[in-house]
């Protein structure tokens, strides 16, 4: 096409196209959602136990469009691993992704939407508290390697524990050793 109009030089073109390798769209390959999502989990926080997924969020997976193709999929695993607490569910999917949902399933009433929010997001504190308790899980215990991680110093851990009442004596986060 690009050729036609000039724009390409068709020498080059010939050149170029040795090898043509069709890939179609990922609307067009469900069966590799559920790898790709899985493999992308895996990938994201080293730090953490391996991220799983509830089979609705799996369901949705499947049932999505996915317009913005593996690049969009990618996008979602990363935000909702973030978000969840080892188990990826459809809350911690971005909100588009919900929406198709909803948009799929017809019209709910109100105070039953309000009433699932309510259930399905925590608050970001019980979220920061977990994710603190995690790292501290990690690092068997090692304040300043989990302030590392954090990206926090010292002090603020010190704070976060308190805050969170994360305490060690309670056997939440043995020693790497153990």
């Amino acid at each position: 096409m690009e050729v036609k109009a000039g724009r390409f030089r068709e020498d080059l073109f010939y050149r170029l196209n040795a090898v043509s390798i069709v890939l179609p769209p990922l609307r067009e390959r469900r069966e590799d959602i559920l790898s790709l999502a899985k493999t992308f989990a895996q990938q994201i926080y080293s730090l953490n136990p391996t991220v799983t997924f509830s089979r609705e969020a799996l369901n949705l997976f499947e049932q999505y469009a996915w317009p913005g193709n593996i690049r969009e999929l990618e996008n979602a695993v990363v935000r909702a691993a973030a978000m969840c607490d080892g188990t990826v569910r459809v809350q911690d999917l971005p909100e588009r992704i919900r929406n198709f949902q909803r948009d799929n399933e017809g019209p709910q009433d109100q105070t039953g939407d309000q009433i699932k929010a309510k259930e399905e997001w925590p608050a970001l504190a019980e979220i920061e508290g977990r994710y603190v308790s995690r790292v501290l899980d990690h690092t068997g215990g090692n304040k300043q390697a989990a302030a590392r991680l954090l990206g926090v110093d010292r002090k603020t851990l010190d704070r976060m524990i308190k805050r969170h009442h994360i305490d060690r004596s309670a056997g939440q986060f043995p020693s790497r050793a153990a």
